[in-house]
């Protein structure tokens, strides 16, 4: 019985570390994106993370990136937004390249498609006039390629 008593008690102080990192919340909403480059990826309701860094960058491991820029391309286009915060139009302005093959969409914090459109001229004019005050995310690609992505807050 002591026997018995003692293999219970070591199994237990085995597994026990493995239960501690069972899921703690499940997601409510996410969305991927994905290129040859990199990837970038939001979700809401995950509150525990993992953060690793070395002399050339830093991960934050299942974490919503709440400011991030991503640049995905290393010869990254001049590409930027402005103002940020916003009230009314948010300025998106893509230097010296091929217009007709950028496009950008714009994201809720649900991760709901608010607006899609072509790039048609060197500074496109993004109307935010429709959506309320809170944090979006702009996303801009070339054909399917994810280019770049901004966090912007509307006032």
């Amino acid at each position: 019985m002591q026997y018995i008593k003692a293999i219970l008690l070591f199994s237990i102080c085995i597994l026990e570390p493995y239960c501690l990192f069972a899921q703690e919340t499940t997601l409510t909403a996410g969305k991927d994106f994905a290129s040859s480059n990199g990837n970038f990826s939001f979700s809401i309701g995950q509150v525990v993370y993992t953060s690793n860094a070395n002399s050339s960058g830093s991960v934050e491991q299942g974490v919503q990136q709440t400011y991030l820029i991503s640049i995905l391309e290393e010869t990254q286009k001049n590409i930027s937004i402005y103002p940020n915060p916003t009230r009314d139009f948010l300025n998106l302005k893509i230097e010296n390249d091929t217009l007709n093959e950028y496009s950008y969409k714009l994201f809720d914090l649900k991760g709901k498609l608010l607006l899609e459109n072509q790039v048609q001229s060197e500074i496109s004019q993004i109307p935010m006039t429709a959506f309320p005050k809170s944090s979006y995310s702009l996303c801009v690609t070339k054909g399917e390629e994810l280019i770049q992505s901004f966090k912007l807050t509307k006032h």
